[in-house]
C-alpha cells in the first residue's frame, strides 16, 4: 500500500503511535483516518456473523461472539497493526465493553459546514 497514510508498520508514517486527525488522505466518502490511527469502538453487539465466512476460516477466535452479549464491536485497525485485511472499516473484532487498549478509540463525527 504505497503512499503516505497508507503504512503497515508502527511508525512508517511519522508518528510513533497515533497521528493528528486529518493527517492523511481521506478516502472516497470524505472520511479521513478509518484504518490504522486507532481501532473504533462501536455501540453494537459482536456477533460472529457479523464477518464473512473467510474472515472466520482464517481467524477463528472470532467464531467466539460470548453468545452475543458480552463483547462490543471493534472495526477498522490501529496503530500497531500490520495485517491489511484489518485496515477495511467492514473488518470486525471485539473486546469487552471494560477493555481499555491504547490502539482503541472512538469517533467524532460533526456534521455541518467544516469552514466555519
Amino acid at each position: 500500500m504505497p503512499g503516505k497514510g497508507w503504512s503497515v508498520a508502527p511508525g512508517d508514517d511519522g508518528y510513533s503511535r497515533t497521528s493528528p486527525v486529518g493527517s492523511f488522505r481521506v478516502n472516497e466518502y470524505g472520511l479521513y483516518d478509518m484504518g490504522g490511527n486507532v481501532y473504533q469502538w462501536c455501540e453494537d453487539w459482536y456477533h460472529s456473523d457479523l464477518n464473512e465466512q473467510a474472515v472466520l476460516n482464517k481467524e477463528p477466535f472470532l467464531k467466539n461472539d460470548g453468545g452475543g452479549l458480552r463483547y462490543k464491536v471493534i472495526r477498522g485497525a490501529g496503530w500497531d497493526c500490520a495485517d491489511p485485511d484489518r485496515m477495511l472499516s467492514s473488518y470486525r473484532i471485539f473486546d469487552p465493553p471494560v477493555a481499555r487498549i491504547d490502539n482503541c478509540g472512538f469517533r467524532c463525527v460533526l456534521a455541518g459546514d467544516a469552514s466555519h
